[in-house]
């Protein structure tokens, strides 16, 4: 596992935000796909997936081999809370996450990388394999979140 790809990874991805930031506010909370996020609620999920990831990462890494609960959107009663901040709060938060994030994972020990937790959808995963299901879901997001803030 190249570790120094997934940290640089997970450093750089958010420079996509910089583009979907560049749409006027109004679009940000447009619908132009009835009954989809829009691109504010697509960053808000976004948010709350930091939040989980940090969360399931801590738990790997306490508890050997841990069952992951489950994180859909039906499910979490916390996103909630996220759907309603605006646009530069959801940003905020997300940066404070993931500098956590990022500086959790820069003092692991490669040894560390190695620990495991059961995915309720993917099974068995280490520590890089769970951030890099956790960079692709968000690149999907921003992908979407850009999509919504050009009216599509």
């Amino acid at each position: 596992m190249d570790t120094t790809a997934l940290l640089s990874w997970l450093e750089t991805q958010p420079s996509a935000l910089t583009l979907i930031l560049k749409a006027p506010p109004e679009a940000l909370d447009a619908h132009p796909v009835p009954e989809k996020w829009s691109a504010r609620q697509n960053l808000a999920h976004l948010g709350r997936f930091h939040e989980v990831f940090l969360a399931r990462l801590e738990q790997i890494l306490t508890v050997d081999n841990p069952h992951l609960v489950s994180r859909t959107p039906e499910n979490d009663p916390d996103l909630a809370a996220w759907m309603e901040l605006p646009v530069p709060e959801i940003i905020a938060r997300m940066k404070g996450l993931r500098s956590q994030i990022v500086q959790r994972l820069r003092d692991l020990p490669e040894e560390k990388w190695a620990r495991t937790g059961v995915h309720p959808l993917f099974g068995p995963m280490d520590i890089g394999e769970l951030l890099e299901h956790f960079l692709v879901h968000e690149g999907h997001h921003l992908y979407v979140a850009l999509q919504r803030s050009r009216g599509h």
